[in-house]
Parts: structure tokens; sequence; C-alpha cells
């Protein structure tokens, strides 16, 4: 049985752990971004997420 995980469903777990375990504006650093790449890629699976969007995305998000 393989499991799968939605970008969505990271990102909540991602966040849970830095909310118990960072600096508030570490937090705030990290929802922005996160938003930002879920505007893009929510509801898919995060082996579907191609690499070449993801470094775009990390290109453009950094200016």
């Amino acid at each position: 049985m393989i499991t799968t995980i939605t970008v969505d469903n990271g990102v909540k777990a991602y966040m849970s752990y830095h909310k118990a375990h960072s600096r508030p504006n570490t937090i705030r650093a990290f929802s922005y971004t996160l938003s930002r790449f879920l505007d893009l890629f929510s509801g898919i699976d995060v082996t579907a997420v191609p690499e070449a969007d993801v470094a775009i995305f990390l290109e453009v998000i950094s200016g």
C-alpha cells in the first residue's frame, strides 16, 4: 500500500511542528511563504509537484 500526502497536508504538518518549536517571527515568515506555495500547489500530491516548478517558485518568492 502506497501512502500519499497532499501539499496541503504537508504544509499543515510542517507548520504544526514549527508552531511548537520555532520563534514567532520564523512562524510568520514560513506562514507567508507557504501560503503563497499553497496558492499554486494546493490539492496536489507532493510527488506530482514538478521540481522545476518549485525552483521557479523559489526564484520568484526570493525576489
